[in-house]
């Protein structure tokens, strides 16, 4: 996944660049996950949109639909002339932690509305977390309009 740091595939927003490839390696590559994505989805993603960008918040289980809606606001609204394709989610949480059933319906609830955009979603771990936070992790590619 070298190819993240050629000039122009993220184009950072509301991260760093940097911050955006170390959050893809770190959080969405490395990190396997119970509900996997992988490099091949990130690659996907790069190759069909003209430019990346990310974001990452941490939440509470309870908080975590208003956490995702913020978190893909702000991607959306740092580039008004460009039109979301694809997004990839990744959840971290401790092992004390789990995800309910009303903490996944988040998921569909947000991103329902989003009729034209591809949305692939993992699980993964987070051993660095607090007890009950969640770490909510958005790869978007978009396309100018």
């Amino acid at each position: 996944m070298n190819e993240l740091t050629d000039e122009g595939v993220v184009k950072s927003g509301v991260m760093s660049d940097e911050e955006v490839e170390s959050m893809i390696l770190k959080d969405f590559i490395a990190n396997s996950g119970l509900i996997c994505i992988d490099a091949g989805d990130i690659k996907m993603i790069r190759d069909n949109s003209d430019f990346m960008d990310g974001n990452k918040k941490t939440c509470y289980a309870r908080d975590m639909k208003e956490y995702l809606q913020s978190a893909l606001t702000e991607v959306i609204k740092a580039h008004p002339d460009a039109r979301l394709e694809k997004v990839a989610v990744k959840l971290l949480f401790n092992k004390e932690s789990e995800l309910m059933m009303e903490e996944m319906s988040a998921i569909n609830e947000v991103f329902g509305n989003l009729d034209d955009t591809e949305l692939i979603w993992g699980i993964g771990r987070n051993e660095n977390s607090h007890d009950g936070e969640i770490a909510i992790c958005v790869v978007a590619g978009f396309k100018y309009k």
